[in-house]
Order: structure tokens, then C-alpha cells, then sequence
């Protein structure tokens, strides 16, 4: 467990002690996935381990990417009401560290909540899944190496200071070797997806137009976009061959290349449109020159990010592909 994940399951237990509860935390053995631990909770009437696992910077769209457990509870830093309700939606019980909860077991039932979180200074490992870090770590995923501090901040369009600390946080973690190397990949994807969905509006920022020209998704996916244009969530995983029929467009792409985009569908803004264009965060030179799809990582989180039964299934069906 990282120096993050430790703070949040002792502010959990100690908030738990606090209710009058003797709580404890077990960390779980790797032989034990796709839980990280169990949540032992006792009171004068009896007492239940809850299997769990610690999320931080947990948001509703994210809640369809948690692992199936029986009984589990989610540990994470704050519970919002709408999170509260996207739990609750989907059978997961939870602890935060500022003290709201929802524990139900046999002789047990905990309702907590009006806990606000304090606003703290980021730790350094915090820097890869900020908004300014975001990038680099989305680059170093879909590489797969690191190449030079220069050429991965060039990449993302990143400083180099940024990039530097992206890097150090990640060894805190444990998700990068001193070697450069990427360790545990596909939690490093989990959490790269949970922290995009909290800065994604401003990390892509979105505009959205109909078209005088492209009258559905499908034609946006037969149309030869100018190099730089990718496609997105659902006309993406239409393009990679997923079962889905799109009912939205999304493209990626830089402001120059977004004018070209503009001109050839004859796109007129519409803030209520079906096509959605959303600034790249990352250079030219990531992906290859006949590429017109985003990585599977951000088609994952693009799906996850519409809070859609139906596209969620989808996102799941992905990250498997990813992560076999």
C-alpha cells in the first residue's frame, strides 16, 4: 500500500472510532484481487470484516469500473451526495474520511453523512493524476516507456518541471521502476480513468456542433478526417469493432486541425449537438500518422464518462481487451 492509500485508511478507521466503533484495517495479500483489503468493524452487539477497496478521488462515472465483491465497501477521501446515490445504485456500502458512511451487516446499520472535506495542500503524489499531470501519465501509458524527461514533456505538452514530478510520483507509488519501467499497469489505468473523469472538462475542453453535412455518428465514421482528428467514445468503439451503434460523435483534435474538422462537416455550433469536439492534450507525434482512433485507454473513459448502463458494459469489455 502507498503512502496515499495508508493516510485514507487510517482516516477512515479513525473516523469509525470516532462514532464509537473499533474499527481496524487489514491490508490484503496480492493473492487476494480484486480486493485491497478488509475493513474489520466491531460494536457491543457483534461484528463484521467488510471486504474493500480504496479508491481516491472516487466520482460517480467511475463507480461502473469497480471489481463485482458480495458485501463490499468502498474506503475513499469524500462521499458526495451524488456519489452517495451511484454506491448505493449499484450495492456498494462505503467509508470516507470525513465521516460519512454507509455499513449495513447483520446487527449493523450505519448512516452517516455531512462530513465536508478540508482543502489540503496536494501531496507530491498527487502530481500524475492532477489536471497538469494528467497528460504526461496518459502519454507514458499508451508508450509504455518514459524515452527522455524532454521527449515525454514535448508529448504532452507538459513542462518539464511537471514532468519531472509526474515521474516522481509515479516511483512513490510504486507504478514506475527506477529503471522507468511501468509497474502494475492496469491499476495505473484505473487510476488515470478515475482522475480524467474528475478533470475532463478542462483538461479537453468540449464544444459541441451539428452538422449540415454529417447527419448521424455513422457518417462521421466513414468521413477521411484531417491527420490529428481522432475519434472518440462510442464512434470509437464503433471503428475498433465493439457492438455499438453510436448515437453520439466525439473527435479529438487541436485548435488548427478542429477549423479543418469544421469546414469539412459544415458544422455549425449547437449547444445541444450531437457532435462533440474536445481539444487534444497530447502532440502529434503519439500516435501514428494513420491513426484516426484515440487509445483504448481514453475510449474506456470517454464511455465511462456518460454514466450509461449500456456504454459502461462496453467500457468493461475494453479494459479487458487492455488488460489482457
Amino acid at each position: 500500500m502507498n503512502e496515499l492509500e495508508h493516510a485514507l485508511t487510517s482516516s477512515v478507521v479513525k473516523a469509525l472510532l470516532g462514532e464509537g466503533l473499533q474499527a481496524s484495517w487489514h491490508g490484503a495479500q496480492q493473492a487476494q484481487p480484486p480486493i485491497d483489503g478488509k475493513l474489520d468493524v466491531r460494536w457491543s452487539g457483534g461484528g463484521h470484516t467488510f471486504p474493500a477497496v480504496v479508491k481516491h478521488g472516487l466520482v460517480p462515472a467511475a463507480v461502473g469500473m469497480l471489481p463485482v465483491v458480495d458485501d463490499g465497501v468502498v474506503v475513499t477521501n469524500y462521499v458526495s451526495s451524488k456519489l452517495r446515490h451511484a454506491l448505493t445504485d449499484a450495492g456498494w456500502g462505503f467509508v470516507d474520511a470525513c465521516g460519512n458512511a454507509s455499513l449495513t451487516a447483520p446487527g449493523l446499520i450505519i448512516r452517516l453523512e455531512g462530513g465536508r472535506p478540508q482543502k489540503d495542500v496536494a501531496p507530491p503524489i498527487a502530481a500524475p493524476f492532477s489536471r497538469t499531470g494528467l497528460p504526461v501519465t496518459f502519454v507514458l501509458l499508451v508508450r509504455g516507456r518514459t524515452g527522455t524527461q524532454r521527449e515525454l514533456a514535448a508529448t504532452a505538452k507538459s513542462s518539464l518541471g511537471t514532468t519531472n514530478r509526474v515521474l516522481q510520483g509515479l516511483r512513490m507509488l510504486g507504478y514506475l521502476s527506477e529503471d522507468a519501467e511501468v509497474r502494475r499497469p492496469a491499476a495505473l489505468r484505473d487510476r488515470w480513468t478515475e482522475a480524467f473523469l474528475v478533470h475532463r472538462d478542462a483538461l479537453a475542453t468540449p464544444q459541441r456542433f451539428t452538422s449540415d453535412r454529417w447527419k448521424r455518428p455513422h457518417d462521421v465514421l466513414q468521413a477521411k478526417l484531417p491527420h490529428g482528428a481522432y475519434l472518440g467514445s462510442e464512434v470509437a468503439a464503433a471503428a475498433r469493432g465493439l457492438s455499438i451503434r453510436p448515437e453520439t460523435g466525439l473527435i479529438y483534435c487541436s485548435s488548427p486541425v478542429r477549423n479543418e474538422v469544421i469546414v469539412q462537416g459544415r458544422l455549425r455550433a449547437d449547444p445541444v449537438g450531437w457532435l462533440e469536439i474536445r481539444s487534444t492534450f497530447w502532440s502529434k507525434n503519439l500516435l501514428g500518422v494513420e491513426s484516426q482512433v484515440v487509445p483504448d485507454l481514453l475510449i474506456r473513459a470517454d464511455l465511462l464518462s456518460e454514466a450509461d448502463p449500456r456504454l459502461t458494459a462496453l467500457a468493461r469489455e475494453l479494459a479487458r481487451g487492455v488488460d489482457s
